[in-house]
Order: structure tokens, then C-alpha cells, then sequence
């Protein structure tokens, strides 16, 4: 199901109980996971088959429950870009996250303005995000779109550098 749609034919598409895993969208995640900018993404080095299988099986599974929603950025013959996810924490709080394939030239910039509408509508009041300290794209993704550094927190494999934006 597609949510939003761009003048450039971009759009984000959620993964939910009847999207369709098909081997192109498999293949597709494959070789974006396997870029050195998406390597040891969702705390595993390496992302097979299996693994992304399993995590788009989660995904629709916490997309029903309502904890956790995952969107593909999509071009509009639909091949996968990119990805954004929402998780949420506590307390009206929720964790994005974000990734895309270095060949595209999309920007992102919209699509986390369009997650933040997501998140206002879903009643939360605080978005987070979590990114490698070397991770300049993102830095600046994040501050062009309102982000403020909160400082550095323990990820599951390493130390990673928090970003809030209040909602209210």
C-alpha cells in the first residue's frame, strides 16, 4: 500500500501482512544490504536471504500488532530504493530509522518529514534516531530536518549518537 508519493514518482510503500515478497524484491535487498553503507544494519553483518526474509516476516507481523512499521521507498516502476522504519519506544516515543541504496539519487529529506506527519497521526510526541558516529549523511539528514544531538548511547553492537525531535 502506498502512502505518499512524490512529484518524482518516488513513494513509500508499507510493508504489511499483504505486501508480496517476491525474489525481485529479495534480490533487490540483497545487493542494497551487501553495499558497505548498509553492512551491519538491524545488528547483524551480513544480511543473506534468510535473514531478510525472517526480518520482512517480523516486520508484518509487528505491523499488525501496531509496534513497529516498516516502509520501502520505492521508484514508480517499483524498485526498491531505500527503506524507513518506525518502532515504537515508550511513552508516546518512537525510534526511526532509515537506509537507501548509494546508486539512487533520491532524497530522503521529504521522506522523514513525511515519517514525522506518520508519527504526529499516530498521537506520538517524540521521534528518535540512532546513527553511527561516522555517519555524516545521516548527521546532516537529521539536522536539516530538525533533529538536536542528545549525545552518545550504547547500541547493541556499538556506541551510537542520539537525535530527538519533540512532535508537540
Amino acid at each position: 500500500m502506498n502512502i505518499f508519493e512524490n512529484e518524482n514518482g518516488v513513494s513509500l510503500c508499507q510493508v504489511d501482512r499483504d505486501y508480496a515478497v517476491t525474489d525481485e524484491v529479495l534480490l533487490t535487498l540483497e545487493e542494497i544490504f551487501d553495499q558497505e553503507a548498509c553492512k551491519g544494519l538491524f545488528g547483524a553483518s551480513i544480511m543473506d536471504r534468510q535473514r531478510i526474509v525472517d526480518y520482512l516476516e517480523w516486520s508484518k507481523k509487528k505491523s499488525a500488532e501496531g509496534s513497529n512499521y516498516l516502509y520501502f521507498v520505492q521508484n514508480n516502476s517499483g524498485k526498491i530504493l531505500g527503506g524507513m522504519d518506525i518502532q515504537n519506544d515508550k511513552d508516546g516515543e518512537v525510534s526511526i530509522g532509515f537506509w537507501k541504496d548509494v546508486n539512487s539519487d533520491f532524497s530522503m529529506t521529504l521522506l522523514v518529514l513525511r515519517l514525522e506527519e506518520i508519527c504526529r497521526s499516530m498521537g506520538c510526541v517524540k521521534m528518535n534516531a540512532y546513527i553511527e558516529k561516522t555517519n555524516t549523511k545521516a548527521e546532516r539528514l537529521l539536522d536539516r530536518t530538525g533533529f538536536l544531538e542528545e549525545g552518545e548511547v550504547e547500541g547493541r553492537t556499538k556506541q551510537l549518537v542520539k537525535y530527538g525531535k519533540a512532535l508537540s
